[in-house]
């Protein structure tokens, strides 16, 4: 290896050694949390009701781990949107992040704030189809990102 080519390789890892520890995890595109207004605006329904389970799946990601949880929500009322009544099941899609030990913050969505346990009572901001924030596009449920259950 010529002279050039070493002193190239160090200062191309000093450089990116120095971007992975000075770059603020601040920068990263995170969603702010949505008033009450702004939550009842995007959902397409809002309901009260207990949830009966959560069922969750972890995907693991270059150091970090995705958790996909599905709560499974009996309404109690319903406050916005047609079609649901007291005593139907909504299967309502969340998703947080968790960083390994060595594994930093990345750019991006970090997840809702609110995974609840089965058991508690929630009221759900919820969109019935296609939802560009988390990128769905079947007819599913998915809690308003990323703020959109409030456990009571």
């Amino acid at each position: 290896m010529s002279r050039r080519t070493a002193i190239l390789l160090v200062a191309l890892a000093v450089f990116t050694l120095a971007a992975a520890v000075f770059l603020p995890s601040h920068l990263a595109a995170e969603r702010k949390n949505l008033s009450s207004e702004e939550k009842r605006a995007e959902a397409t329904h809002v309901l009260e009701g207990r949830v009966k389970s959560v069922y969750e799946r972890t995907e693991k990601q270059l150091g970090k781990h995705v958790l996909h949880t599905l709560a499974e929500i009996e309404v109690t009322s319903v406050d916005k949107g047609e079609g649901l009544e007291p005593g139907d099941l909504v299967y309502a899609r969340m998703f947080t992040r968790k960083y390994g030990m060595f594994a930093r913050p990345t750019p991006g969505a970090g997840g809702h704030h609110a995974i609840p346990s089965g058991g508690e009572r929630v009221r759900a901001y919820l969109v019935h189809g296609e939802y560009r924030a988390l990128r769905q596009e079947d007819r599913g449920w998915a809690v308003v990102y990323p703020n959109g259950l409030e456990i009571r």
